[in-house]
């Protein structure tokens, strides 16, 4: 499971961020999707659907 990084904005907002590791290109560099999201359940949820879509095979990336 991705670690959720707590980040805080320039204007004091705060957000959660995690790196989702999607594949590998032919030559042998890591694919990342990169999660922003206001609420670490929201960035929770938002891991598990790309999880979800990459093990089905639906995923875009």
């Amino acid at each position: 499971m991705p670690q959720i990084k707590k980040v805080t904005l320039q204007s004091g907002k705060v957000r959660y961020r995690a790196v989702v590791g999607m594949s590998y290109e032919a030559e042998g560099k890591r694919k990342q999707h990169i999660v922003t999201m206001d609420t670490t359940k929201e960035a929770r949820d938002e891991i598990a659907r790309i999880r979800n879509q990459r093990a089905t095979g639906s995923s875009s990336r």
